[in-house]
């Protein structure tokens, strides 16, 4: 394989493995919010996991993202990789003691 070919390859791995992560760890928060959520929160959820399962079909059909792109998809994911509290986002979600966020 040549240089660009392994370019590109890269390109869709790390694309491809960073969608998976956002999809991953946004998809369940999302079905957890309840009506009370703030609709600016839901949104921004149901566009990070539908701009994820968008970019993960087009990769799958051979789609190669710049290299921007990648960057940015790959510092979201680790964003929320990061994050282990993303249920706090969601009003009205309980903590483990029983306590709702405040």
């Amino acid at each position: 394989m040549s240089a660009p070919h392994l370019a590109d390859l890269a390109a869709q791995t790390v694309a491809l493995t960073a969608c998976g992560v956002i999809f991953w760890r946004t998809e369940p928060v999302l079905n957890r919010m309840s009506r009370c959520t703030f609709r600016l929160v839901w949104l921004a959820f149901f566009l990070l996991v539908a701009g994820s399962f968008g970019g993960i079909c087009w990769i799958l059909t051979g789609y190669v993202p710049a290299w921007p792109t990648v960057v940015l998809i790959a510092g979201v994911a680790l964003l929320l990789l990061c994050e282990r509290r993303v249920r706090v986002f969601a009003r009205g979600a309980r903590m483990a003691g029983g306590e709702g966020v405040k």
